[in-house]
């Protein structure tokens, strides 16, 4: 594991997320790892993109409210400028995810359940909620 360390207070930044991951390569090709897992801040400031800029894959927490809705919304943009625009998932209430989704929020919610309607990659939108029959 690769970490780096802040002091109470102490302000992140992009420079410090681009360190770590710096090291973290070094460390996975030293031990000949395919695959190495970031976990960024929340927000969508200069750590965030630090932080997936040129990934394979992101993974977005969130919660399940209008707020996370907006929040989880301004994150994907985020994600779509600065990954490599592989899949992205996200998962609402973890460690529950009841709405957990791999596919893009249209910005509407489910009228059955209130979870969020995405469009998966063939076009087609569904409820995000595995329990919900819409």
């Amino acid at each position: 594991m690769v970490y780096g360390r802040l002091a109470p207070g102490e302000e992140n930044s992009g420079k410090l997320v681009n360190m770590v991951r710096e090291k973290a390569k070094e460390v996975a090709k030293i031990n000949n790892l395919d695959t190495t897992i970031l976990d960024g801040p929340p927000g969508i400031g200069c750590p965030v993109i630090s932080t997936i800029t040129g990934v394979d894959k992101v993974v977005i927490v969130t919660e399940p409210t209008i707020s996370g809705l907006h929040d989880l919304q301004r994150t994907i943009e985020i994600v779509k400028k600065f990954s490599r625009r592989g899949p992205f998932y996200a998962c609402s209430n973890y460690p529950k995810c009841t709405n957990a989704y791999s596919g893009e929020p249209t910005g509407e919610t489910c009228e059955e359940c209130g979870g969020l309607i995405i469009k998966n990659k063939t076009g087609k939108s569904k409820c995000s909620n595995k329990d919900c029959k819409k």
